[in-house]
């Protein structure tokens, strides 16, 4: 059996989830959490983004392994070692969830990077500027670059209001990050039905997200 992977996609992905990670890791000791502490919570996310993120297809009828990375799965895995980590650390749990809302967009934008050389996902048709020509030889919207770009703005807002405003900008980045996805989506040419499978992960992890907003709240008023 034979494998079909892009080697420079995976190695643009991986660095996307290692950049992540670094980011993470120093907004954590802006934190004041403990080197090897961070490091420690760090390196778990970064496993949790890899291991539910990457994707392994078999098709054995043309005897073909193809290997590849799902942004929105890996953002999953991320939030699976966060339920961990709130039963398990506690008092350190806010600069940890800080430091990954502030660093997804980061992980994601770069990630489509790697989409973009890989031609993976096809926007919408579409023979304007910029466009983009296929795997099946027909010019699409480029929806890889566009996210690439919302994601990275994202990235740079979410730090300026944290680090020069002195503000705490989880619920903006949430919001920003979630709304931007649900439209730019419409924009994609993988698409069935009214929404599509994104959209409606989109629309769980609002609803996830405002049930651990709710939750939060609720123990900050308590102490």
């Amino acid at each position: 059996m034979t494998s079909r992977i892009s080697i420079i996609y995976l190695i643009l992905n991986l660095f996307a989830v290692l950049l992540g990670g670094l980011s993470m890791f120093l907004l954590l000791r802006k934190q004041k959490v403990e080197k090897r502490q961070a490091l420690a919570f760090v390196s778990l996310l970064c496993i949790g983004a890899l291991i539910f993120g990457t994707t392994v297809s078999l098709d054995f009828e043309k005897r073909i392994i193809s290997v590849g990375f799902d942004s929105l799965r890996a953002v999953a895995g991320v939030g699976v070692v966060l339920v961990v980590l709130y039963f398990t650390f506690r008092k350190c749990f806010d600069a940890i969830l800080r430091a990954v809302i502030l660093s997804l967009p980061l992980m994601y934008g770069f990630a489509k990077i790697g989409c973009t050389v890989a031609g993976c996902c096809h926007g919408i048709l579409y023979d304007g500027p910029f466009a983009l020509t296929g795997h099946d030889g027909a010019r699409h919207f480029p929806i890889q670059p566009l996210e690439s770009i919302v994601f990275l703005l994202i990235y740079v807002l979410g730090l300026a209001v944290y680090i020069w405003k002195k503000e705490d900008p989880l619920q903006l980045v949430v919001w920003f990050s979630l709304v931007s996805k649900f439209a730019l989506d419409f924009l994609r040419a993988e698409r069935s039905g009214v929404i599509s499978r994104n959209q409606i992960l989109i629309i769980v992890y609002l609803v996830v997200w405002l049930v651990c907003s709710l939750a939060l709240a609720r123990r900050k008023t308590k102490k």
